[in-house]
Protein backbone atom coordinates (compact mmCIF):
# COMPACT_ATOMS: atom_id res chain seq x y z
CA UNK A 1 0.00 0.00 0.00
CA UNK A 2 1.60 3.76 -0.77
CA UNK A 3 2.36 5.16 1.82
CA UNK A 4 -0.50 7.40 3.03
CA UNK A 5 -3.27 5.47 2.22
CA UNK A 6 -3.33 3.72 5.31
CA UNK A 7 -4.50 6.72 6.99
CA UNK A 8 -8.30 6.22 4.56
CA UNK A 9 -11.24 4.42 6.35
CA UNK A 10 -10.86 1.48 5.84
CA UNK A 11 -14.17 1.03 2.92
CA UNK A 12 -12.24 3.56 1.10
CA UNK A 13 -9.11 1.42 1.03
CA UNK A 14 -11.03 -1.29 -0.13
CA UNK A 15 -12.28 0.68 -3.28
CA UNK A 16 -8.88 1.92 -3.77
CA UNK A 17 -7.83 -1.71 -3.67
CA UNK A 18 -10.48 -2.84 -5.77
CA UNK A 19 -10.01 -0.22 -8.53
CA UNK A 20 -5.97 -1.11 -8.55
CA UNK A 21 -6.59 -4.67 -9.05
CA UNK A 22 -8.58 -4.00 -12.41
CA UNK A 23 -6.24 -0.38 -13.53
CA UNK A 24 -3.40 -0.35 -11.47
CA UNK A 25 -1.70 1.66 -8.49
CA UNK A 26 -1.02 5.14 -10.23
CA UNK A 27 -4.19 5.19 -11.98
CA UNK A 28 -6.70 4.47 -8.63
CA UNK A 29 -4.87 6.88 -6.69
CA UNK A 30 -4.98 9.41 -9.36
CA UNK A 31 -8.58 9.24 -10.06
CA UNK A 32 -9.25 9.08 -6.10
CA UNK A 33 -6.86 12.80 -6.16
CA UNK A 34 -9.87 13.56 -8.84
CA UNK A 35 -12.49 12.99 -6.92
CA UNK A 36 -11.26 14.50 -4.10
CA UNK A 37 -10.30 17.84 -5.91
CA UNK A 38 -6.86 18.04 -5.98
CA UNK A 39 -4.07 17.74 -8.62
CA UNK A 40 -3.98 14.40 -9.70
CA UNK A 41 -0.30 13.70 -9.75
CA UNK A 42 -0.68 9.59 -8.43
CA UNK A 43 1.12 10.74 -5.02
CA UNK A 44 -0.74 10.18 -2.22
CA UNK A 45 1.27 13.33 -0.41
CA UNK A 46 0.07 16.02 2.32
CA UNK A 47 -2.17 17.97 0.51
CA UNK A 48 -4.33 14.49 -0.72
CA UNK A 49 -4.62 13.56 2.65
CA UNK A 50 -5.73 17.07 3.89
CA UNK A 51 -8.45 16.92 1.03
CA UNK A 52 -9.43 13.48 2.33
CA UNK A 53 -9.59 14.33 5.85
CA UNK A 54 -12.38 16.89 4.64
CA UNK A 55 -14.52 14.05 3.60
CA UNK A 56 -16.34 11.76 4.86
CA UNK A 57 -16.10 8.04 4.36
CA UNK A 58 -19.38 7.53 2.14
CA UNK A 59 -18.83 11.02 0.15
CA UNK A 60 -14.93 8.83 -0.34
CA UNK A 61 -16.68 6.04 -1.30
CA UNK A 62 -19.34 7.67 -3.89
CA UNK A 63 -16.94 10.17 -5.58
CA UNK A 64 -14.06 7.84 -6.58
CA UNK A 65 -17.16 5.20 -7.56
CA UNK A 66 -17.98 8.17 -9.71
CA UNK A 67 -14.83 8.96 -10.95
CA UNK A 68 -14.40 5.06 -11.58
CA UNK A 69 -16.92 4.51 -13.88
CA UNK A 70 -16.46 7.63 -15.68
CA UNK A 71 -12.98 6.42 -16.54
CA UNK A 72 -13.97 2.48 -17.54
CA UNK A 73 -16.57 3.96 -19.67
CA UNK A 74 -13.86 5.66 -21.77
CA UNK A 75 -12.23 2.31 -21.91
CA UNK A 76 -11.80 0.82 -25.54
CA UNK A 77 -12.85 -2.43 -24.20
CA UNK A 78 -16.63 -0.66 -22.54
CA UNK A 79 -18.67 -1.88 -24.59
CA UNK A 80 -17.46 -5.86 -24.20
CA UNK A 81 -16.80 -5.17 -20.65
CA UNK A 82 -19.24 -2.87 -19.29
CA UNK A 83 -22.48 -5.06 -17.61
CA UNK A 84 -19.35 -6.85 -15.79
CA UNK A 85 -17.82 -3.73 -15.40
CA UNK A 86 -20.82 -1.61 -13.96
CA UNK A 87 -21.90 -5.10 -11.71
CA UNK A 88 -18.69 -4.62 -9.49
CA UNK A 89 -19.41 -0.94 -9.33
CA UNK A 90 -22.81 -1.44 -8.09
CA UNK A 91 -21.44 -3.92 -5.76
CA UNK A 92 -18.83 -1.89 -4.64
CA UNK A 93 -20.99 0.90 -3.55
CA UNK A 94 -23.44 -1.82 -1.19
CA UNK A 95 -20.32 -2.37 0.31
CA UNK A 96 -19.21 0.63 0.90
CA UNK A 97 -22.94 1.64 2.28
CA UNK A 98 -22.14 -1.07 5.03
CA UNK A 99 -18.75 -0.32 5.91
CA UNK A 100 -19.46 3.49 6.53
Amino acid sequence: MPVGLSSLPDGVIFQLFDFAINSGIQTAIRHFQKSLGVADDGHFGPISKLAASMRSESDMIMRLSAERLDFMTKLSNWPNASRGWARRIAQNLRYGSIDS
